[in-house]
């Protein structure tokens, strides 16, 4: 009977073994990143909605009422002079001169009750400026279709975290429509949707406010709304 047999160096089994290891590594390796979920689940957006609402401004008080001017008072007139029936011709010629004196001095007394009297042309007459109530105070706007005001953005963080709020300023719009000062009147809680809404509206045109059709500088109420729609 024939027989063959193959020996193999100490060091080609050795080989061998390592290269078998390897193998069963990789397959390991293999099977556990199988097991692992395929992708991460995507990031959903949610949507978001700013409201701007009216301009709120402040009611203008109405002017007080001018009173109406005083009666002057009249002076009482005085009775009529009584004189003594003469009893003679000479009492009657003493008396000539008498009369044309108290005449005299009645025509001077009545003069002087009529000055007095008559009011004069200033208090009679009230100046232009009590007669002419002042005329009323057209405010400012911020919401006229051509201005193309942007809308404030909403901050990615903000709209991650649900934040929501309304935010009152309050702005000083000069005669040529630009917002010269800016303050907060009531916050909405959270600092960036108050930062979002400060700089949006520094970069705002406006239509200034009226008197007499002549444009002037007012303060203006700017009310901004953030809401997260579901």
């Amino acid at each position: 009977m024939l027989s063959v047999t193959t020996d193999l160096p100490a060091n080609w089994r050795a080989r061998v073994l390592w290269a078998l290891l390897a193998l069963a590594a990789h397959g390991l390796l293999i099977a556990l990143i199988a097991r692992l979920p395929a992708s991460l689940p995507p990031q959903v957006d949610v949507p978001i909605r700013i409201q701007l609402l009216g301009a709120e401004t402040a009611p203008v008080a109405a002017p007080a009422p001018v009173p109406a001017p005083r009666e002057p008072q009249r002076m009482p007139a005085e009775p009529p002079l009584r004189t003594a029936r003469p009893a003679t011709t000479a009492a009657r010629a003493d008396a000539a001169p008498r009369a044309v004196a108290e005449s005299a001095a009645m025509a001077d007394q009545h003069a002087a009750a009529a000055t007095l009297a008559a009011p004069s042309a200033t208090a009679e007459r009230p100046t232009a400026s009590a007669d002419a109530a002042p005329p009323a105070l057209v405010p400012a706007s911020f919401d006229a279709a051509y201005l193309d005001n942007p809308k404030p953005a909403y901050p990615a963080l903000s709209r991650r975290m649900r934040e929501q709020g309304r935010v009152l300023l309050r702005a000083w719009v000069s005669a040529l429509g630009s917002a010269e000062q800016l303050e907060i009147k009531q916050s909405s809680t959270h600092a960036r949707l108050d930062e979002a809404a400060l700089a949006a509206v520094a970069r705002w045109r406006f239509v200034p406010a009226q008197r007499g059709g002549v444009p002037v500088a007012s303060w203006v109420l700017i009310p901004i709304s953030f809401s997260v729609e579901n």
